[in-house]
């Protein structure tokens, strides 16, 4: 074979390489981009960016006259939230809890007196989520899929027990801290976040707030599990 043919057979193979693997990039590529994200303990805390959405999630466990608020808020919004409640609280505000619900929100566990799993043995932690669970299931007929835990305490122990008895876990990508008067930009709450809030006196107000920016900048709210 002539030097020429050698080189012309080269770069012929290396245009086909090139095409090639460029269509594997093409294809597997909004795969890794339009995915839900985990972090290194194995827990949730983006989802998929391509569904144009944001999840607000509570973190119930008091404040009840706040939860009605945000109840009346998220309707005139047409928004469906997730509300993580814990156990202690589902058993003080029964009606409540239904009310959450039967509005067609999504309810998660967020364990049941609110204790930190990572100073929890295996089975104190598995005990402390059914515990939870399975209040919710006999209120609601069935258990919830979601967990966050208490106080944002994770490592991969409470991850695997929460999925050992079927449930993703949950954190977030933005915390509101609604209970320091919310020191945090709005404008950074981009598509595919979980925005954290809780059930304290400056939550109404912020998540008006929260509900408007993300209508004006054209994006929905659904609830955590529609978005992993």
């Amino acid at each position: 074979m002539s030097g020429e043919k050698f080189f012309k057979r080269v770069v012929a193979n290396g245009v086909i390489a090139f095409v090639i693997f460029g269509i594997m990039a093409l294809a597997f590529a909004p795969q890794a981009i339009n995915a839900a994200t985990r972090t290194n303990t194995g827990a949730y805390h983006r989802g998929n960016p391509s569904l144009n959405s944001v999840a607000i999630i509570f973190s119930i466990d008091g404040g009840s006259e706040y939860v009605r608020a945000s109840l009346d808020i998220l309707d005139e919004a047409n928004a469906k939230a997730t509300f993580f409640v814990k156990g202690s609280w589902v058993e003080r505000n029964e009606e409540l809890f239904e009310e959450i619900a039967n509005r067609g929100h999504t309810i998660g566990n967020h364990g049941f007196f609110g204790r930190d799993h990572r100073q929890l043995t295996e089975r104190q932690s598995r005990e402390e989520m059914l515990a939870a669970s399975n209040l919710i299931e006999r209120i609601l007929g069935e258990p919830p899929v979601l967990f966050m835990p208490p106080l944002g305490s994770i490592n991969r122990n409470v991850t695997d027990t929460a999925s050992s008895i079927g449930m993703n876990t949950i954190m977030w990508t933005h915390d509101t801290v609604d209970f320091r008067n919310g020191d945090m930009r709005i404008g950074r709450i981009r598509a595919g976040d979980f925005v954290l809030m809780h059930s304290v006196s400056e939550m109404p107000e912020l998540l008006r707030e929260i509900l408007a920016n993300i209508t004006a900048r054209n994006m929905t709210v659904l609830p955590v599990g529609e978005m992993l």
